[in-house]
């Protein structure tokens, strides 16, 4: 995949016009490069779409501005805005920024990070927040802190349900997959058992856009 990437790029120098290569089949080049209109993904494979065929799909929400300027990457670890609903993190400076959270609806992101939405109430388990809204974990001022928002369309993952890896998944109704308990649930706030419909109430670690923390406690299985 790499020396077709390289082929790609020897292609475009001369000034042809590259073919549809489909999401996710060519493996990104050594600082997240890709060809025109793709951009490196967490899975270190170019992607034309943000999350066309994947079971961690960062798909655009309805209505999402796509005009946004994405921002150069000047130093690796740096958080940029792929667009108004997409935040990504910069691997190395002039790397393509590689996706890692799409925001939730009615949540823009701005300086490297998904916002609540406006309004958001503080939650710190499920019934804190309205029957359409979701606790969800922000990053706050440097910290990782929770906020009522809307589930991210199609997640059905809600408390005690197993995913598979620690950080954003588009499974889970918060959007996060977190370690609780030593196992891997979807991210669901809470202060004691009572709160998670009779599962445990674990100590969790979740790593949300960067900012990891164990400040969190989260329903287990």
């Amino acid at each position: 995949m790499r020396y077709l990437f390289a082929l790609l790029t020897i292609g475009l120098v001369a000034g042809c016009f590259p073919p549809d290569l489909g999401d996710g089949r060519v493996a990104c080049g050594t600082t997240g490069a890709c060809p025109p209109d793709y951009i490196c993904r967490a899975d270190q494979h170019c992607w034309k779409t943000a999350g066309s065929g994947t079971t961690d799909d960062m798909s655009m929400p309805p209505g999402a501005d796509l005009a946004m300027t994405v921002e150069t990457c000047t130093a690796a670890g740096m958080r940029v805005c792929t667009d108004a609903s997409h935040s990504a993190v910069c691997t190395a400076v002039a790397a393509s920024p590689m996706l890692d959270r799409t925001c939730p609806p009615t949540s823009s992101c701005s300086g490297g990070h998904c916002q609540p939405p406006t309004g958001a109430v503080t939650c710190k388990k499920p019934s804190d927040c309205s029957n359409a809204d979701v606790c969800t974990p922000f990053v706050i001022a440097g910290a990782v802190d929770t906020r009522c928002a809307p589930p991210l369309p199609g997640a059905t993952g809600g408390a005690g349900t197993g995913c598979t890896t620690v950080g954003f998944d588009a499974k889970c109704r918060s959007g996060y997959c977190a370690r609780a308990n030593g196992n891997n649930v979807c991210e669901t706030p809470c202060s004691n058992q009572n709160d998670c419909g009779g599962t445990n109430c674990d100590a969790a670690t979740v790593v949300v856009e960067g900012a990891n923390t164990t400040a969190l406690k989260s329903c287990g299985n």
